[in-house]
């Protein structure tokens, strides 16, 4: 079973004024160089989620900059600890899609204050090390979050600042790129 989302429609946007946005913009720079491998990882399973709307979205918009993406499902992901050995096809595959991954994307709805629980359990499947490699050695990531936000509250989400720690290249939230 595959667990790489497709996207229904994946040339499809609606808000993009092509006028703005030049598809594949280093096209012709310099040496052809492969497409940016890029996974993209979402934190909800509610049948409308909107973090995997966003998700599918962001793979829209890279794919139109000339990068090749893979969404992750994580409808039947365990729990860490839950399969001993972590010998379950949906981990292999997330591994897999991780060490073939240059960069990811990452978007969770914020559950009080922190990422959801299967968005947790996708970034704890990912050991610091498999077999002497790491799986997100000097990637970049891009972090999304959709938080409901308190009245007064003007810092950084605490799960933003937990994904620089593990990732400490530039990072999308909810105040746009930052570079950490």
């Amino acid at each position: 079973m595959s667990r790489i989302r497709a996207l229904s429609d994946p040339d499809h946007l609606p808000a993009l004024d092509p006028a703005y946005a030049i598809a594949r913009p280093a096209l012709g720079v310099g040496e052809d160089q492969p497409p940016p491998r890029i996974l993209l990882l979402y934190g909800s399973l509610r049948e409308r989620s909107f973090s995997r709307l966003a998700v599918e979205e962001a793979a829209r918009l890279l794919r139109h900059l000339g990068a090749e993406t893979r969404i992750f499902d994580p409808s039947d992901l365990p729990l860490p600890d839950q399969v001993a050995g972590d010998d379950h096809p949906a981990v292999h595959q997330l591994r897999k899609l991780s060490m073939w991954s240059e960069g990811q994307v990452w978007c969770s709805p914020e559950r009080h204050g922190q990422i959801s629980g299967i968005m947790k359990a996708q970034i704890d499947h990912l050991p610091l090390e498999m077999k002497g490699l790491r799986p997100h050695p000097r990637r970049d990531a891009g972090v999304g979050g959709l938080p409901i936000l308190q009245r007064g509250q003007h810092n950084a989400p605490p799960w933003a600042m937990d994904a620089n720690v593990h990732h400490p290249q530039p990072i999308v939230c909810r105040h746009g790129l930052q570079r950490v």
